[in-house]
């Protein structure tokens, strides 16, 4: 295996929703380059695609947490602080990431009922 496979064998993959990364070994490539001391090139492309991801990642929470706070104030009538803290309040409550619980209800709104599709 080549230098600059190592740094590769992490990098995205092609999925329908776009591509996807995953964390954990990318932080283990970037990691594995700095351990044995690969060119400075490469830990720092290793280092570029560590970042990409976790961004991506934030992008992806934002998107969602915005959509349920659009649903929460179309519902309730409300503001979008009053939304985020209707979402948050949950959260803590359940114990259950923030993004978690947009996502549920974002899943639950978006599920057409079955009368209503024939």
């Amino acid at each position: 295996m080549g230098d600059t496979d190592r740094v590769d064998d992490a990098r995205p993959h092609s999925q329908h929703a776009g591509p996807k990364f995953d964390r954990d070994a990318l932080k283990e490539a970037l990691a594995r380059a700095i351990r044995e001391q690969l060119p400075s090139e490469q830990v720092m492309a290793a280092a570029q695609l560590v970042v990409s991801a976790e961004l991506q990642v934030a992008l992806e929470g934002r998107a969602v947490i915005d959509q349920a706070k659009g649903i929460l104030m179309a519902e309730r009538r409300c503001t979008a602080d009053e939304a985020f803290n209707i979402l948050r309040d949950i959260s803590q409550r359940s114990q259950t990431k923030l993004h978690h619980v947009a996502q549920a209800l974002v899943d639950s709104a978006t599920e057409a009922p079955v009368a209503a599709v024939m």
